[in-house]
């Protein structure tokens, strides 16, 4: 297997497993700040779901 082929073979699993957890997050701590700084779980989903250009 090349660099790439794992590189892309582990991203597909850590996708798939960030995409479970996230459908598991119940709404009601969807504002959830772990601190006052924090950004809440909302916006974080926000920022991951972000294409870039």
């Amino acid at each position: 297997m090349t660099e790439k082929e794992s590189l892309l073979q582990t991203w597909e699993r850590e996708f798939k497993t960030t995409l479970r957890v996230l459908k598991n997050i119940p709404q009601e701590k969807m504002d959830l700040r772990p601190s006052e700084k924090s950004r809440s779980t909302r916006d974080l989903l926000g920022h991951l779901s972000e294409k870039n250009p």
